[in-house]
């Protein structure tokens, strides 16, 4: 079967976009584009945020850049597409989640500042990236999918849903999760 669409990949950092978007992007034969890369390349932002450590999005300049960008048969992977996406330039979104146990331990492994991981964290358990994409984006466009385990189911489940098959959402509960195991603190202090 022949695939002509436009995927997004987005997520909080540490999810696993990038593994995830170059694995799906070469079982689709895809083009795999990484707009992290190109906001920072083409100076897509207003400023450098020191305090967070990352750069400030330029909506409009980076909205106007995807927009020029966007082709067929590409995957884009990028924690901002979350504040551009619109079916102008899209025709479906994965959204990937991660169980906030699992993602403290990615985000300690890539370095990350101790005020970097309990923001990340916390922008994870309060569904921040689902409500930004579903402000933008028709909710019957998107699947959220649990990407705390194995690689391959979550790519099974992606390619499913490109495909049209009918999936629902892997329904997440951090905060019901981390709120039984006593560590609301840990988290969200």
């Amino acid at each position: 079967m022949d695939i002509i669409m436009r995927i997004g990949v987005t997520g909080a950092p540490g999810t696993g976009k990038t593994t995830f978007s170059k694995a799906l992007s070469k079982r689709l034969m895809f083009e795999y584009i990484n707009l992290e890369d190109i906001i920072i390349a083409e100076k897509l932002y207003t400023g450098y945020d020191e305090l967070r450590g990352s750069y400030i999005l330029d909506i409009d300049n980076a909205y106007k850049r995807v927009v020029e960008l966007s082709s067929p048969n590409t995957i884009y992977e990028g924690l901002s597409i979350a504040y551009l996406a619109d079916e102008s330039w899209l025709d479906k979104i994965v959204i990937l989640r991660c169980n906030p146990y699992i993602l403290e331990k990615r985000l300690i492994e890539k370095g990350f500042d101790i005020n970097k991981i309990r923001e990340n964290i916390a922008s994870e358990i309060l569904d921040i990236i689902p409500a930004e994409v579903y402000s933008r984006f028709d909710r019957g466009k998107t699947i959220q999918i649990d990407n705390s385990g194995d690689l391959e189911n979550s790519l099974d489940k992606a390619y499913r849903f490109i495909l049209g098959e009918d999936i629902e959402d892997d329904h997440v509960d951090w905060l019901g999760l981390i709120s039984i195991n006593d560590d609301i603190n840990r988290f969200l202090s």
